[in-house]
Protein backbone atom coordinates (compact mmCIF):
# COMPACT_ATOMS: atom_id res chain seq x y z
CA UNK A 1 0.00 0.00 0.00
CA UNK A 2 2.73 2.50 0.90
CA UNK A 3 4.36 2.64 -2.96
CA UNK A 4 1.09 1.73 -4.82
CA UNK A 5 -0.25 4.73 -6.47
CA UNK A 6 -4.38 3.63 -6.50
CA UNK A 7 -4.77 0.37 -5.56
CA UNK A 8 -3.18 -2.98 -4.94
CA UNK A 9 -4.74 -6.42 -6.30
CA UNK A 10 -4.02 -9.84 -5.11
CA UNK A 11 -5.42 -12.87 -6.58
CA UNK A 12 -4.45 -16.48 -4.06
CA UNK A 13 -5.50 -19.88 -4.63
CA UNK A 14 -8.99 -20.70 -3.01
CA UNK A 15 -11.33 -23.75 -2.39
CA UNK A 16 -14.46 -23.18 -1.18
CA UNK A 17 -14.25 -26.23 2.03
CA UNK A 18 -18.13 -26.45 2.26
CA UNK A 19 -18.12 -28.22 -1.18
CA UNK A 20 -17.15 -31.88 -0.97
CA UNK A 21 -14.93 -31.77 -4.27
CA UNK A 22 -12.81 -28.75 -3.33
CA UNK A 23 -12.71 -30.14 0.49
CA UNK A 24 -10.57 -33.04 -1.42
CA UNK A 25 -8.75 -30.34 -3.72
CA UNK A 26 -7.88 -28.46 -0.44
CA UNK A 27 -6.34 -31.61 0.80
CA UNK A 28 -4.68 -33.49 -2.20
CA UNK A 29 -3.02 -29.37 -3.02
CA UNK A 30 -1.74 -29.82 0.77
CA UNK A 31 -0.32 -32.98 0.31
CA UNK A 32 1.71 -32.31 -2.83
CA UNK A 33 3.06 -29.18 -1.30
CA UNK A 34 4.14 -30.93 1.32
CA UNK A 35 5.80 -33.55 -1.03
CA UNK A 36 7.58 -30.38 -2.64
CA UNK A 37 8.84 -29.04 0.55
CA UNK A 38 10.76 -32.18 0.94
CA UNK A 39 12.51 -30.89 -2.49
CA UNK A 40 13.66 -27.84 -1.35
CA UNK A 41 10.69 -25.76 -2.72
CA UNK A 42 8.75 -23.17 -0.83
CA UNK A 43 4.90 -23.17 -0.96
CA UNK A 44 3.26 -21.04 1.93
CA UNK A 45 -0.39 -21.73 3.33
CA UNK A 46 -3.45 -20.22 1.79
CA UNK A 47 -4.42 -16.17 3.69
CA UNK A 48 -7.62 -16.05 4.76
CA UNK A 49 -9.24 -12.90 3.44
CA UNK A 50 -9.63 -11.39 6.82
CA UNK A 51 -6.21 -11.24 7.31
CA UNK A 52 -5.37 -10.00 4.00
CA UNK A 53 -7.49 -6.91 4.83
CA UNK A 54 -6.20 -6.43 8.28
CA UNK A 55 -2.68 -6.01 6.45
CA UNK A 56 -4.10 -3.12 4.04
CA UNK A 57 -4.97 -0.94 6.59
CA UNK A 58 -5.83 2.05 5.43
CA UNK A 59 -7.98 1.22 2.23
CA UNK A 60 -10.99 0.59 1.04
CA UNK A 61 -11.36 -3.11 0.25
CA UNK A 62 -13.07 -5.08 -1.49
CA UNK A 63 -13.10 -9.09 -1.59
CA UNK A 64 -14.45 -11.71 -3.97
CA UNK A 65 -14.47 -15.73 -4.29
CA UNK A 66 -13.87 -16.62 -7.88
CA UNK A 67 -15.09 -20.04 -8.29
CA UNK A 68 -15.63 -22.21 -11.63
CA UNK A 69 -15.92 -26.18 -10.68
CA UNK A 70 -13.63 -27.72 -12.90
CA UNK A 71 -12.92 -31.41 -12.03
CA UNK A 72 -9.47 -33.22 -12.31
CA UNK A 73 -9.44 -36.24 -14.11
CA UNK A 74 -8.58 -39.69 -13.11
CA UNK A 75 -5.46 -39.15 -15.37
CA UNK A 76 -4.09 -35.82 -13.63
CA UNK A 77 -4.54 -37.19 -10.39
CA UNK A 78 -2.48 -39.90 -10.42
CA UNK A 79 0.12 -38.14 -13.07
CA UNK A 80 1.18 -35.41 -10.23
CA UNK A 81 0.71 -38.54 -7.29
CA UNK A 82 3.47 -40.14 -9.04
CA UNK A 83 5.70 -37.64 -8.20
CA UNK A 84 6.08 -38.92 -4.77
CA UNK A 85 7.47 -42.30 -6.74
CA UNK A 86 11.07 -40.96 -6.22
CA UNK A 87 10.22 -40.16 -2.20
CA UNK A 88 8.89 -43.00 -0.86
CA UNK A 89 12.18 -44.59 0.74
CA UNK A 90 13.05 -40.42 2.32
CA UNK A 91 12.33 -40.75 5.76
CA UNK A 92 10.62 -37.48 6.18
CA UNK A 93 8.32 -38.85 3.77
CA UNK A 94 7.37 -42.26 5.48
CA UNK A 95 7.39 -40.02 8.84
CA UNK A 96 4.73 -37.49 7.23
CA UNK A 97 2.52 -41.00 6.22
CA UNK A 98 3.05 -39.24 2.85
CA UNK A 99 1.63 -42.62 1.37
CA UNK A 100 -1.38 -43.08 3.86
CA UNK A 101 -2.72 -39.57 2.95
CA UNK A 102 -2.34 -40.30 -0.29
CA UNK A 103 -4.80 -43.41 -0.48
CA UNK A 104 -7.51 -41.28 2.15
CA UNK A 105 -6.96 -39.08 -0.41
CA UNK A 106 -7.39 -41.52 -3.68
CA UNK A 107 -10.69 -42.67 -1.87
CA UNK A 108 -11.98 -39.36 -1.64
CA UNK A 109 -11.16 -38.77 -5.11
CA UNK A 110 -13.02 -41.55 -6.31
CA UNK A 111 -16.49 -41.08 -4.26
CA UNK A 112 -16.73 -37.14 -4.40
CA UNK A 113 -13.87 -36.29 -7.30
CA UNK A 114 -11.67 -33.25 -7.05
CA UNK A 115 -12.56 -29.95 -8.36
CA UNK A 116 -9.51 -27.06 -8.85
CA UNK A 117 -9.17 -24.27 -6.96
CA UNK A 118 -10.69 -20.91 -7.43
CA UNK A 119 -9.35 -17.46 -6.26
CA UNK A 120 -9.49 -15.11 -4.23
CA UNK A 121 -9.76 -11.56 -5.65
CA UNK A 122 -8.59 -8.50 -3.19
CA UNK A 123 -8.39 -5.25 -4.56
CA UNK A 124 -7.75 -2.67 -1.85
CA UNK A 125 -8.01 1.48 -2.96
CA UNK A 126 -6.55 3.88 -1.49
Amino acid sequence: MRVARRAVVIVDPWFDLSIPSQAVGDRYERWMKALDRMTGMVHWDPIAAGEIAAACNGGSVTVRHLLQLTPMSNEAFEHYAGRAQAHRDSPVYKANAMDQELSAIRMAFQTTGITEAGALLVTVLK
